[in-house]
């Protein structure tokens, strides 16, 4: 393992096995990665092949079967801080409660950091849906998963963190408010020196917004450019068909 300066995260060496009915799946297996600051990386791969567990690994929500290898920002440690950590779950309905208010989530946030994402998001829905005058008696239960999924995104980006991490954060946002989402986060990337790991199925906006892809397979991660990679070849890979 060679690093660099600009590496904000590199993990050697990290095994996962699930075991049912007696047959045991190597998930993960020796797998190393690799993320630079100001990096924003797909992670992209077959369902069932590892995505959602190696993000729970590095964000602490699960545990690892050996003590792999863990630098961040240049220094050996065992785990990464909770706090430099913002982890956006595949089931948001574990982060969010149907039974408080917009407005009652919002505000167990920052305040002037709140006001500044919904000013950089500059979306006419979004501001219809989440405005100051209209959010206060909507019920989190009310919105759709994709108004879910933009409300709890702009509650963990005013957090500040330093690492990243977003398990299928597009699967219910329509196509004009991924764009505004995916440019808002890459200017934090590139302002804050921090790095994030997007999981996604969608190859559009994995080849035109990323840094890098994440190509999980068989345990292991290939990483490329989006410049390097074969459209047809991503997709025999997670859907098992070509266009």
């Amino acid at each position: 393992m060679v690093i660099n300066n600009n590496t904000l995260i590199s993990v050697s060496c990290l095994t996962k096995t699930y075991s049912s009915n007696g047959i045991s799946n190597n998930v993960l297996n020796n797998l190393s990665l690799d993320i630079n600051k100001n990096e924003l990386s797909f992670l992209i791969g077959a369902n069932g092949c590892g995505k959602t567990t190696l993000l729970k690994i590095l964000s602490n929500h699960e545990k690892a079967d050996n003590d792999f290898q863990l630098v961040v920002s240049g220094k050996i440690v065992s785990q990464i801080d909770n706090n430099d950590i913002i982890y956006f779950p595949q089931n948001i309905e574990d982060a969010l409660s149907g039974s408080l208010k917009v407005s009652e989530f919002l505000s167990l946030f920052n305040k002037t950091e709140i006001k500044r994402i919904f000013d950089n998001f500059d979306n006419p829905e979004l501001i219809e849906v989440f405005s100051q005058n209209t959010y206060k008696s909507k019920l989190i239960q009310e919105l759709s998963i994709g108004q879910k999924q933009i409300l709890l995104a702009i509650a963990l980006l005013s957090k500040n963190g330093y690492i990243y991490f977003f398990d299928e954060i597009f699967s219910a946002m329509d196509k004009n408010n991924r764009s505004i989402f995916i440019e808002f986060l890459k200017k934090i990337i590139i302002k804050d020196n921090c790095c994030a790991i997007i999981v996604s199925h969608d190859i559009d906006m994995a080849l035109s917004y990323a840094d890098s892809i994440l190509l999980l397979n068989d345990g292991n991660i290939s990483k490329m450019m989006p410049s390097e990679c074969n459209e047809n070849e991503l997709l025999k890979n997670i859907h098992n068909f070509s266009k």
